[in-house]
Parts: structure tokens; C-alpha cells; sequence
């Protein structure tokens, strides 16, 4: 744009001189003193009426409406659609909701071991995808706890060893008798079903080795109109559940302290 108006005001410059030069040359003495009279100096020296003056007037007046375009203002920032949450923020649900354990759940512990001839400690991890159950919301947005819980099926547990999942399950969690672990939650601390992202205490009771015990999980969770995604953690002891410490030949020791973690996918029903 301002290399145009350059060559714009050339041009112009360009035909005031030859306009200028063809006055002198026709030697209109009217039009010489009628410019010789009128002559003065602006503050600066500048002569009025002089090429140059004239040049930059002219030039001022074609070309001063090419001004650069105002820079076009950003666009409007478009808040999140409610509709895109279980209920929009702070409204309540207004019907129940039922989320159910879709597949990709996956359940595990985290265990913290030392073995025979290995320096350093070593973690122990079990999974499963065995993860069932449902969570009801009411119409105020409270879990319906008659109606809530999660059941795991401690049978499916794999790690990395198995004569140690063999071990775990015979000895330790005794499946035989105790097949499942099931968590039944209350009430969250914060109205999680507004939707995005949110972080959360979730108190429940959980039952291990026909032992029940009241625990709360941490959980991060993506909230969507149609499903619940995220993960939930608590820390619990073997004792608490009035299960003894594995002890083998080829495990030195094991902490008392157990990581219980689940991945989730609630859907919509």
C-alpha cells in the first residue's frame, strides 16, 4: 500500500513540473505577476504557490483518502455449549442419569517390592478390564447410593509373573472365597456433571476379602453430555482388609501400602 502511494506522488509531482514548465514557456506575463504578487513565505521559508508546495498539496488531496484499512477486530469468543455437559454449570440434572462401566475400564495395584538378587525395587503391578457396575444420579444431582457400585473381579488380575498371581490370588486375596471387590460411592464433593475438565474426592465404601472399609478416592474426569471419562486412585493396606503380608523366598519385602487405580469410561444410559 505505502510503496502505491510512493509512485502515486511521483506521478503527480511528475505532471505539476511539466504543467509549471509550460506556463513559463508560453511567457503569460499576466499569470507571472499575478504569481510574482502573491508570493509569500510561509514560517518555514516555504514559498507559497512555489512547484514544490503545490506538488505536495495536490498530492495531499488525491491521495489522502488511500489510508492502510484498520486492522479488522478479533473474533467474538463463543462461551461452551451447556448441552455439551450433563447439565449446564450450575443447574441441576433434572432427570436421573445412569452411567454405566463401558469397555476400556481397567482396574489395577501398584505394589512396592524388593526381590532376591535385584538391586534396586521394583514395582508390582496387576490389571484387569473385569470392571462392571453402574452410577445413578438423581434429579438433584446426589448419587442414588442404593443404586451405585462398582464391582472388579479380582480372579482376572494379571501381572508381569504369573507363579506371583498365583500366589496373590490363592494366599493373599483368597478368590476362592472373595472373588470380586466392590466400591459403593457417595456423595462427590464438587457437582462434577457440569461438564469439561474436573478434579474431585469421591468417599465410598469399599469391600476387599469380605472386609468392608470406607475410603475415598482421587479423581480427575472428563465430564460430556454422553459419557464420564478419567481416573481414580486411593492408597489402602493389606491389613486393613485383614490380609497378610506375601511372604516368599524370591520377595525380600513389600510395603504395607497398596496403590488402587481405575481407569474409567462411564456411558450415558
Amino acid at each position: 500500500m505505502y510503496a502505491m502511494l510512493d509512485v502515486s506522488a511521483e506521478v503527480v509531482n511528475q505532471s505539476i513540473g511539466s504543467w509549471f514548465d509550460q506556463l513559463t514557456m508560453s511567457g503569460s506575463a499576466q499569470i507571472a505577476g499575478n504569481t510574482s504578487a502573491r508570493k509569500q513565505e510561509s514560517p518555514g521559508g516555504l514559498m507559497l504557490f512555489s512547484r514544490p508546495f503545490v506538488a505536495v498539496l495536490l498530492s495531499a488531496v488525491l491521495l489522502g483518502g488511500c489510508t492502510p484499512a484498520a486492522a479488522s477486530p478479533d473474533p467474538p469468543v463463543v462461551p461452551a455449549d451447556p448441552a455439551t455437559a450433563l447439565a449446564g454449570a450450575g443447574q441441576p440434572l433434572r432427570e436421573t442419569v445412569r452411567l454405566q462401566v463401558a469397555q476400556g475400564s481397567e482396574a489395577r495395584y501398584r505394589a512396592r517390592e524388593q526381590l532376591a538378587g535385584v538391586s534396586l525395587p521394583n514395582d508390582a503391578v496387576g490389571t484387569t478390564s473385569a470392571v462392571t457396575g453402574t452410577l445413578v444420579l438423581g434429579p438433584d444431582g446426589q448419587i442414588v447410593r442404593d443404586e451405585s457400585k462398582f464391582v472388579i473381579d479380582l480372579r482376572s488380575l494379571q501381572s508381569d509373573d504369573r507363579l506371583r498371581d498365583r500366589f496373590i490370588q490363592m494366599a493373599t486375596l483368597q478368590t476362592a472365597r472373595f472373588p470380586n471387590a466392590e466400591f459403593v460411592p457417595e456423595a462427590a464433593t464438587t457437582p462434577f456433571w457440569s461438564g469439561g475438565q474436573a478434579s474431585f474426592q469421591l468417599p465410598g465404601e469399599l469391600t476387599v476379602h469380605g472386609v468392608q472399609k470406607a475410603v475415598t478416592l482421587d479423581v480427575s474426569a472428563t465430564i460430556t453430555k454422553e459419557e464420564v471419562t478419567g481416573t481414580a486412585t486411593t492408597e489402602v493396606t493389606l491389613a486393613d482388609f485383614g490380609m497378610q503380608t506375601p511372604r516368599v523366598p524370591l520377595v525380600l519385602s513389600i510395603e504395607e501400602t497398596i496403590q488402587l487405580e481405575v481407569d474409567f469410561k462411564l456411558v450415558r444410559r
